[in-house]
């Protein structure tokens, strides 16, 4: 009887964390569908992270926008030699590298308009992939995939 009880209270703060969660999540969507633009929601989101957590999201954010600004001198004709990847085959490998460990991002979200007052950016917000931490936060943890679709046809078109 007494270990019913207890399966009964477990059950009880279960569903109560539960629930609890569900009320802070339809809060949150509540407050953000009233913001007025994509940077009062990354703001939003990002003032919710711990210190440790920001300060890990900056860091890959700096070392794709790196490689990002890398890409652009490439592709722009731009003279790459005094970079920490002197020469385009050096720098592909190393964006290909980031691809592996981190995905592709679609940042062209943005051009949806006002995407966080869409019904499924709740569903946006639980998922941790490269576009929703972008949607975010406005983090880039991994470069855009358009920008490295157009990287790899340079390197074939090169090649030929």
């Amino acid at each position: 009887m007494f270990g019913e009880i207890n399966i009964l209270e477990t059950e009880k703060e279960k569903f109560a964390a539960t629930k609890k969660a569900e009320l802070k999540r339809e809060r949150e969507a509540s407050i953000i569908k009233n913001l007025p633009s994509a940077e009062h929601v990354w703001d939003f989101h990002r003032n919710r992270m711990s210190g440790e957590e920001l300060s890990a999201l900056k860091a890959r954010h700096e070392e794709t926008m790196k490689l990002w600004r890398w890409i652009d001198a490439v592709l722009g004709g731009k003279d790459i030699s005094s970079t920490d990847r002197a020469t385009w085959e050096a720098g592909i490998a190393v964006v290909e590298a980031h691809v592996r460990a981190n995905g592709l991002c679609n940042p062209e979200i943005l051009m949806a308009g006002k995407y966080w007052k869409w019904d499924t950016f709740g569903n946006v917000r639980q998922r941790k992939d490269p576009t929703s931490i972008f949607a975010t936060t406005g983090f880039f943890i991994a470069l855009p995939e358009r920008r490295v679709l157009q990287l790899r046809e340079f390197a074939e078109n090169a090649k030929e």
